[in-house]
């Protein structure tokens, strides 16, 4: 009785010990957890002008040991709304991306709500909302039927103290922006023959949105013929009557293409070419009817 007694707890002992064992192996064999990205964007809402563009920030960090690569995309954007995915760059477990959102001029001024989507094999989507706030220019310069040389090859504009921002030709020699501040100014290049000219124009919001700027007035049938004297040597000297524009080299005759009808202002302006030429002087006539 004794002895019976004994095996079986002995193999009690056994079976507990060999149950154990068993256990221990199924832990050793659970999944890691699962592969995953997570999208965030930087800022989540900003508000672009028509024609104009703005860059947003796309954050996306992997994890459960994913590695693979991801694709980012802008869903839910209204017709004339694009978002273009560049410069992704990763660094570790993260890739930043620039997501430039571009706005036309057909968009109605609003606000709409964007979806930046992240996906990639393996793992879900990840998504991230974004506000986008739509507004429409209120101020326009018109260099339509200008001369050529009257003609922007570059345009900015400035809002208040913002930075200047380079406005492109919307067609038709016509530029347009929105001044929110109370002042606001434009610049702008031109080429001519012999000389590239910076023109900058402050004023007032007010002044800038009443109507469209007209910088330029379209040249007419007229010539004009005048002489000049003092140029010296090493100088440079510009002649203008409203658009029309001569330079001559020396003292003498010289003429003005192409000059419209009604007062215009006359300008000469003669400065020095090097240290050896005379000290820059100008003359204003003004409301000179040709």
């Amino acid at each position: 009785m004794i002895r019976r007694a004994t095996s079986s707890l002995l193999l009690g002992a056994a079976l507990a010990v060999s149950t154990q064992c068993t256990s221990d192996g199924d832990v050793g064999t659970q999944p890691g957890p699962a592969p995953t990205i997570i999208l965030s964007l930087d800022p989540p809402s900003t508000t672009i002008t028509h024609r104009r563009s703005g860059d947003v920030t796309g954050r996306i960090t992997r994890g459960g040991g994913f590695t693979g690569a991801v694709n980012l995309t802008v869903e839910e954007a209204p017709t004339g709304v694009t978002g273009t995915v560049s410069e992704m760059e990763t660094s570790g477990d993260v890739t930043t991306a620039t997501i430039t959102i571009l706005v036309d001029v057909s968009v109605p001024p609003g606000t709409y709500d964007l979806t930046a989507r992240a996906s990639a094999s393996g793992v879900q989507d990840a998504t991230a909302a974004f506000t986008l706030t739509v507004n429409e220019n209120n101020a326009w310069a018109v260099f339509a039927g200008c001369r050529d040389s009257d003609k922007p090859v570059w345009f900015a504009f400035m809002d208040g103290t913002d930075p200047w921002v380079h406005v492109p030709d919307v067609g038709f020699d016509v530029y347009d922006f929105r001044i929110e501040q109370p002042t606001g100014a434009i610049a702008y290049v031109t080429e001519g023959s012999f000389s590239t000219n910076l023109y900058v124009n402050y004023r007032t919001q007010a002044q800038l949105t009443a109507a469209p700027l007209r910088l330029c007035r379209p040249p007419g049938t007229k010539t004009v013929f005048g002489t000049v004297d003092g140029i010296g040597i090493g100088n440079a000297v510009r002649i203008s009557l409203g658009g029309a524009l001569a330079f001559p080299f020396a003292n003498g005759p010289f003429q003005l293409d192409e000059v419209g009808d009604g007062p215009r202002d006359l300008v000469g302006f003669r400065s020095p070419l090097d240290s050896a030429g005379s000290p820059p002087v100008g003359i204003i006539r003004r409301d000179l009817d040709a």
